[in-house]
């Protein structure tokens, strides 16, 4: 397993002049992660980013963004967050993908007591697979019903098609 810190970037751009620092950009690369003692969770790579909009100006911004790619179990994931000095950036950011009974037995038990269970499910529903579960999060969205958490996303849902009858 390969962990580390790597410097991925970094700019400084000046206005047209040259004489006016405009932003400061700077992203780092983490290298891959494990959990000791739970092989079910790994991240494959993180990226976090640092920016600074208008550094000398009262009207400065400052962003911080971080996304990784990682597995849980045999299903891929991808998560992210935007942080920002704005409260209205704010934004967390979840996909799964390939999500089945079976992978998701699999990611948090072990193989014997996994197997063990899947004995109990029917062949037609262990085939069955979401390929793909994406939301997002503002926790600082306004407008919306306070019964209703502020969460977007889609839900994909792939699945054979059963057989046409050949007797119409």
């Amino acid at each position: 397993m390969q962990t580390g810190i790597s410097l991925k970037d970094f700019n400084l751009s000046f206005d047209e002049k040259g004489d006016s620092l405009e932003q400061v950009n700077i992203n780092f690369g983490i290298g891959q992660y494990k959990l000791e003692g739970f092989d079910g969770f790994a991240i494959d790579g993180v990226s976090v980013g640092f920016i600074l909009d208008k550094p000398t100006s009262p009207q400065h911004k400052a962003t911080a963004t971080i996304s990784g790619d990682g597995r849980i179990g045999a299903m891929p994931i991808n998560l992210s967050a935007n942080m920002s000095s704005d409260p209205d950036d704010l934004l967390f950011s979840f996909t799964a993908s390939n999500i089945s009974i079976p992978n998701l037995l699999q990611a948090f038990l072990s193989d014997n007591r996994a197997n063990s269970l899947l004995r109990f499910i029917p062949a037609s529903m262990k085939s069955k697979e979401i390929s793909s579960v994406t939301a997002s999060i503002n926790p600082t969205t306004k407008n919306f019903p306070p019964w209703l958490p502020p969460v977007s996303g889609k839900l994909k849902y792939n699945s054979p098609l059963p057989p046409k009858n050949q007797n119409h």
